[in-house]
């Protein structure tokens, strides 16, 4: 666990032959032109400017919390698997595996430094919301994602909506809720405001 006042930054990286031999294990499909991979395959980087909290959440899951001027770039292993976003606060959830048989509280204690691999397990942006993709730009009051999932819920700020402007259509996409599936693509306007979404 560990405070950092001021600025900083953090790296979570899944190694490619690690994600590699777990797509193979779970007979998952190739990848969709356009999909994000966020928590999967290549490297997220995290930096904010007030400060960082890192706390153990259970075993080996930690919740990392940012503050001021946050922003999360993702980059995958295909070109077009790239994701930025910038907000006010960040909550990320994360896993290092222990070694094993090593117990909870084995690990070295150095700060805020996890010291080895970490898996990305979700991301919940709130605040000045603001997302771009190859293929979208997107505004919203908070941002929830799940890993596990893949799926993203985007819910508009107090008396504002979410707003989608998507490459080749003239007319943005506004609503009060969307939820956005990173690995296809796809958007799902759950509450309207204008513009129906695609």
């Amino acid at each position: 666990e560990g405070l950092v006042v001021g600025d900083g930054g953090i790296l979570v990286n899944l190694p490619p032959k690690t994600r590699a031999a777990a797509d193979a294990g779970s007979g998952a499909a190739s990848p969709v032109p356009g999909a994000i991979s966020l928590g999967g395959d290549g490297t997220t980087r995290f930096r904010w400017k007030r400060r960082m909290e890192l706390k153990r959440a259970y075993d080996d899951v930690f919740t990392i919390r940012m503050e001021s001027g946050v922003e999360l770039l993702h980059a995958g292993l295909r070109p077009d698997d790239t994701l930025a976003m910038t907000c006010d606060t960040l909550e990320t959830t994360v896993r290092r595996p222990l070694a094993e048989g090593a117990a909870p509280d084995a690990r070295d204690a150095r700060g805020a430094d996890l010291g080895g691999p970490a898996e990305l397990l979700g991301v919940v942006a709130t605040g000045g919301v603001f997302v771009r993709t190859p293929e979208q730009d997107i505004r919203c009051g908070s941002f929830d994602y799940s890993v596990t999932t893949g799926i993203a819920t985007l819910t508009a700020a107090e008396g504002g909506s979410v707003e989608i402007a998507v490459k080749g259509q003239a007319t943005p996409i506004r609503a009060q809720k969307v939820v956005w599936d990173l690995r296809s693509g796809r958007l799902q306007v759950l509450k309207a405001s204008g513009t129906a979404g695609r």
